[in-house]
């Protein structure tokens, strides 16, 4: 079988279901909300391909943070009046060492 457009490849399809660290909502590929990798530090930002610079969140989320380092993607939300806010930084308060790395 082939991947098609849009699959999820099979490790990240174990996160089905579960919360996106980013916005807790459940990743659902049905909903827009495919898991992906994301780097806390972003590559284009001198960020490493390590496990520990990884984090699994929902394409919204990713999609929404770009390339930026995730407290400037905190920051962002801040500013918007977001409702992620809170599970972005509760996400950098439990991830200190990955974030700050």
């Amino acid at each position: 079988m082939t991947a098609q457009a849009g699959d999820v490849p099979p490790l990240l399809s174990l996160y089905d279901g579960k919360p996106c660290p980013y916005c807790a909502d459940p990743m659902d590929p049905a909903k827009g909300r495919k898991p992906t990798r994301d780097h806390i530090k972003p590559k284009s930002r001198g960020g490493s391909l390590a496990d520990g610079n990884r984090a699994i969140v929902c394409e919204r989320c990713n999609g929404d943070k770009k390339n930026k380092h995730i407290e400037g993607f905190l920051l962002k939300l801040l500013r918007k009046g977001d409702a992620r806010a809170p599970h972005v930084a509760a996400f950098i308060i439990n991830n200190r060492e990955a974030v700050y790395e």
